[in-house]
């Protein structure tokens, strides 16, 4: 249970007046006396304010990129557009020597609405080859008596 650090302090004060030996009191009052000794070395180093609950989250995440880390890596997706995020990472570790993962550089494009789906990636790369690349087409013609023929072209999209 719980107690706030009120109760805490009114505890203190019962052992300390109470003409009981402390393990007896504390076993009247369901305490257990480890956590009541936590409370007392925390009420002699820092008086009754020491005994208020202290918020259970640490105060900074250990492995939180800075702001200013944050904004570089943004500022550099949005330059270097055609980069992936593993390639931003890459370059970014490299250009900055601060080391940053794929997976922080896709996180943060994300909460940014920079990714691209990769369907769509697939689709422009489809796209780009045919403009660029010309394709080998065969046609194939069957004659009258039977025999397939095929003839080869090339063809550009």
């Amino acid at each position: 249970m719980r107690y706030p650090g009120s109760e805490k302090l009114e505890i203190i004060r019962i052992v300390e007046q109470s003409h009981l030996p402390a393990r007896k009191t504390l076993e009247q009052l369901g305490v257990p006396r480890r956590t009541f000794c936590r409370w007392y070395d925390r009420y002699l180093e820092g008086g009754p304010e020491a005994l208020e609950d202290r918020p259970s989250a640490p105060s900074r995440v250990w492995n939180r990129i800075p702001a200013d880390i944050h904004d570089q890596i943004i500022e550099l997706a949005l330059d270097q557009s055609e980069l992936s995020p593993r390639e931003l990472a890459v370059r970014f570790t490299d250009e900055q020597r601060y080391f940053v993962s794929e997976a922080t550089v896709y996180r943060l494009l994300k909460a940014h609405d920079l990714i691209v789906r990769r369907q769509n990636i697939w689709r422009n790369v489809r796209r780009r080859l045919a403009e660029v690349r010309p394709r080998l087409g065969f046609d194939v013609r069957r004659r009258s008596c039977g025999v397939a023929s095929a003839d080869a072209r090339w063809s550009v999209a």
